[in-house]
């Protein structure tokens, strides 16, 4: 598959080009790769019937997150595990599980049941799935990313500055928020001598991590953190882009402010939690 900077495969070309994920399927229509060094996978597939077939080979039971990029391949993993796996708790269940489908997608939930039950897979092994759904924003092609005289000095920060960071943000385990220091992808913003903030760029090549200190907020501060990013990204010819949750609504509001252009098709993150 074709990978492209300025549109939904963005953070498949950063992931690959920053040599921080393998391809575990690819071809014309998609592409399926895992980030190194953790149990999360990411698939953007645009024929739902080798995504099945790709499923079949990577069971989701083998990750801790998936993400998947537009609506029918959300969908379609809905169907199967989902559904699946609520379906087989008991008959009544089963029975208005299947009543509420058409007539098709009816006859193959049931066929494929058997199939998907004798693995060890989803149902067996994973408890609690959490859906999270966001707009996907990248940088336009052919605009610079020139802006102007930053207010801000940016730090590239360090594991010295762990505790710091960890005490106001709590987005990400211990083990990333170390691993994303260890490697570099973390900046804050000092102004005046003080730290107002923090930015950086997710293992996958995304932008996020953003956080400005309440004292230190509507100052345009959290504008200029973000714009720094982009320029970092664009002058390392790496996808300026980002996943934003899509209730948060200011933050969308910002990215569009930036110039940032919104992916037509949503992106949904699963997060896959074994039974303790």
């Amino acid at each position: 598959m074709e990978l492209s900077p300025y549109n939904p495969t963005a953070i498949f070309y950063n992931a690959l080009k920053l040599k921080n994920a393998k391809i575990l399927e690819e071809d014309e229509t998609g592409i399926m790769i895992q980030i190194h060094d953790s149990q999360t996978a990411l698939v953007l597939q645009s024929n739902l019937e080798t995504a099945k077939i790709w499923f079949d080979k990577h069971p989701p039971c083998s990750f801790d997150l998936i993400s998947l990029y537009g609506d029918a391949l959300c969908d379609l993993f809905y169907r199967i595990y989902v559904m699946q796996k609520n379906c087989g708790q008991n008959e009544e269940k089963e029975s208005g599980e299947l009543d509420r489908l058409e007539p098709r997608d009816k006859a193959d939930l049931i066929n494929k049941r058997d199939h998907y039950a004798n693995q060890s897979d989803l149902m067996s092994q994973k408890t609690t799935m959490l859906f999270s759904k966001s707009k996907l924003f990248v940088w336009p092609e052919n605009q610079k990313a020139e802006f102007g005289d930053f207010s801000l000095i940016f730090k590239t920060a360090g594991l010295s500055d762990y505790s710091w960071i960890r005490s106001h943000y709590d987005l990400v385990s211990n083990e990333e928020l170390k691993e994303d220091l260890e490697d570099g992808r973390l900046f804050i913003g000092y102004w005046n001598g003080q730290p107002v903030g923090f930015a950086g760029i997710h293992p996958e090549g995304s932008m996020g991590l953003l956080e400005i200190l309440p004292k230190y907020r509507k100052q345009g501060f959290g504008k200029q953190m973000e714009e720094y990013l982009i320029q970092q990204l664009v002058e390392h010819h790496l996808a300026a882009c980002c996943e934003v949750f899509c209730d948060n609504f200011v933050s969308i509001a910002l990215q569009k402010k930036m110039g940032l252009k919104e992916v037509s098709e949503n992106c949904y993150w699963i997060e896959l939690e074994s039974e303790s």
